[in-house]
């Protein structure tokens, strides 16, 4: 299967959280700010780092956070686009993370997960 490369680009911090990035094959870019991250995130993700086998629906649960936060409207909206788009041509979509924030880095992004299309993108 071919696949249309979508790259989610996140900074380093600044005062006002992170600066993120959307490209995608064919569609351009856009940008927008990410705030500091909210408390239900991070204590999500560290409930199900710190359990030995966490429960499939934490696993859902805070993957869904984690794709709510990463994905602003107007990032999702140029993912839905990216997304249609390669559908149609009849390629996948291959989702690309560059982070240069390492405490967002450490982040566990295998679980991110799109609740509206239910799909876990690492699977």
């Amino acid at each position: 299967m071919r696949f249309a490369d979508f790259t989610l680009s996140i900074g380093e911090r600044q005062p006002q959280g992170y600066s993120i990035t959307a490209a995608a094959s064919g569609l351009g870019r856009v940008s927008a700010m990410l705030p500091p991250p909210p408390v239900s995130l991070t204590t999500a993700l560290n409930r199900a780092s710190a359990a030995k086998a966490p429960p499939r629906a934490t696993l859902a649960q805070t993957g869904g956070l984690l794709f709510e936060y990463t994905f602003p409207a107007t990032i999702r909206a140029h993912l839905r686009v990216a997304w249609d788009r390669a559908e149609r041509g009849g390629e996948g979509l291959r989702l690309r993370l560059s982070i240069d924030a390492p405490e967002l880095a450490a982040w566990p992004w295998e679980l991110l997960r799109d609740t509206e299309r239910d799909v876990v993108f690492a699977a």
